[in-house]
């Protein structure tokens, strides 16, 4: 059976931004088009109140998907100007998808190594959908955005979900795509997830072209819409938006919502990825 996942770039959209209302007109129409539900939606580019975006999130994953009314918000770092702490919302069917944890990785002050930053499912609903910002102790850059994930079991087998609006501060965004298998080896440690039980999903805002990246022990896969073997831009410039997934994910197609980029909500479209599970 065919599930769908959405990634949507919502440039700074914050808890009382009257482009809330545009997006739910907007999902709506996504929806509308779409031929398989979703099991998953991330929201990059969120700021302001957690507590307020721990609300609102569901409230528009849920024009995605009347489904997608299960939601958690994670702190991904700080952006340099303004500097705000930025986070991504994550919306999700919790008849379907069984939150395991919740968390974010970040690069290392000290290593330039990756830190997970892990709450189990418990912890997430004790402080009410929020995952925030990891504790000084573990040496994190300050001005640095990193990837926010989800990880658990879909229809019984485990998945991992992973967002990521690009790396401005750490300064090197090529090398923070290229490392993302790492990021993946990372989560799986942390959790106990052996690399070749899992499955992956990562989708987000990379600020780069399309292309495979490796861990040591897993590839992830780049894909995206294509008009004549080339990645159809999701932007105005760039084909900065798409996907990263293991080699067990049966890929069945991708699609680009120009519905959300305009003026009003966003210079990204959203995406969607769809997959047999």
């Amino acid at each position: 059976m065919d599930v769908a996942v959405f990634h949507q770039n919502t440039k700074n959209l914050s808890p009382a931004d009257a482009k809330f209302t545009y997006y739910k007109t907007r999902f709506k129409d996504i929806r509308k088009s779409m031929t398989s539900g979703y099991a998953i939606a991330g929201l990059t580019e969120l700021l302001g109140d957690p507590r307020s975006l721990a609300r609102k999130v569901p409230e528009l994953t849920k024009m995605l998907d009347a489904k997608l009314s299960t939601g958690v918000v994670i702190a991904i770092g700080q952006l340099s100007s303004p500097r705000k702490v930025e986070y991504i919302g994550i919306g999700y069917d919790s008849n379907f998808f069984t939150l395991q944890a919740a968390g974010s990785v970040w690069r290392s002050t000290a290593s330039a190594g990756w830190i997970c930053f892990n709450a189990p499912a418990a912890t997430v609903a004790r402080n009410r959908s929020i995952v925030g910002v990891p504790p000084t102790s573990l040496k994190y850059r300050l001005d640095y955005r990193g990837l926010a994930y989800v990880i658990g079991l879909l229809n019984g087998d485990p998945y991992l979900f992973g967002f990521m609006h690009n790396d401005y501060g750490n300064g090197n965004r090529s090398g923070s795509f290229r490392d993302l298998g790492l990021v993946a080896e990372e989560i799986l440690t942390t959790n106990n997830i052996d690399p070749e039980e899992v499955h992956i999903v990562f989708g987000g805002d990379f600020n780069v072209q399309p292309d495979d990246v490796a861990g040591h022990q897993l590839k992830l896969e780049a894909r995206y819409v294509k008009n004549n073997n080339q990645a159809v831009n999701t932007t105005a410039g760039s084909p900065y938006d798409f996907w990263l997934v293991s080699d067990n994910i049966d890929f069945e197609a991708a699609y680009i919502h120009e519905e959300t980029r305009n003026f009003m909500m966003s210079d990204h479209s959203g995406i969607s990825l769809v997959f047999d599970y």
